[in-house]
C-alpha cells in the first residue's frame, strides 16, 4: 500500500482523509481488518480472489466499494494471474492507526 495523500478533513480537526494505492500481487493476501472511520475504494484493475471460507469472488475494473466505520472486511487472497490494483480513500479519526487487524 502506497499512501498518496493525507490531509485534515475540512472543518473537522479530529478527522483526516487518507488516499492510497493498493497493489495486491497474485498470491497476496489482504487480512481481515477494520478502520477508525469510513473507507471507500475503486478497483482500478480487477481480478479474482478467494475468501477465507473458499469462495471465489471476481472484482471487475471500476467497481466501487464502501466500508463504514468499524466494518470488518478483507480476508482474501488474490488467485488470478495479475495484480489487483485498488485506490482507497479513508475518512478516519486523526492520530489513530489507519488499520486495525482482526482475528
Amino acid at each position: 500500500k502506497t499512501e498518496l495523500n493525507r490531509a485534515d478533513l475540512s472543518n473537522v480537526p479530529q478527522m483526516e482523509v487518507v488516499v492510497a494505492r493498493l497493489v495486491i500481487m497474485p498470491g497476496g493476501t489482504v487480512p481481515l481488518h477494520r478502520h477508525p472511520g469510513d473507507e471507500h475504494a475503486i478497483v482500478m484493475q480487477g481480478g479474482t480472489a478467494r475468501t477465507l471460507d473458499g469462495e471465489d469472488i471476481a472484482f471487475s475494473d471500476g467497481v466501487a466499494l464502501s466500508f463504514p466505520r468499524g466494518m470488518v472486511h478483507g480476508g482474501f487472497t488474490v488467485t488470478g494471474d495479475k495484480p489487483m490494483i485498488v485506490t482507497t480513500v479513508h475518512v478516519v479519526d486523526k492520530g489513530k492507526p489507519l488499520v486495525e487487524p482482526v482475528q
